[in-house]
């Protein structure tokens, strides 16, 4: 770089203006495409042509409720223990 002439200098300085301005060029137009490309992509998705076909909802069937009847409290359990066991005494 110390080496270099003043008209190499401004060679240089020419070639780094021109790709700057090329950089500036492409991320312009690449931010306008992908822009449009977006927009149209979520333009199609809002106002897009939908097929409506009946759908079935395959919701899982839930077990038969407990009847009151079929229900045992922990407590009445704990009283047919005791009767079970005192049954099984008196008949030993």
């Amino acid at each position: 770089m110390q080496n270099m002439t003043l008209q190499q200098v401004h060679e240089l300085r020419k070639a780094q203006e021109d790709l700057n301005f090329t950089k500036s060029i492409y991320l312009e137009f690449y931010r306008k495409m992908a822009k449009h490309a977006f927009t149209t992509e979520l333009n199609n998705l809002i106002r897009g042509d939908f097929n409506r076909v009946d759908v079935e909802l395959h919701i899982p069937k839930l077990p038969p409720q407990i009847t009151q009847e079929a229900y045992t409290p922990m407590l009445q359990v704990d009283k047919m223990v005791e009767l079970y066991d005192a049954v099984n005494k008196s008949l030993l």
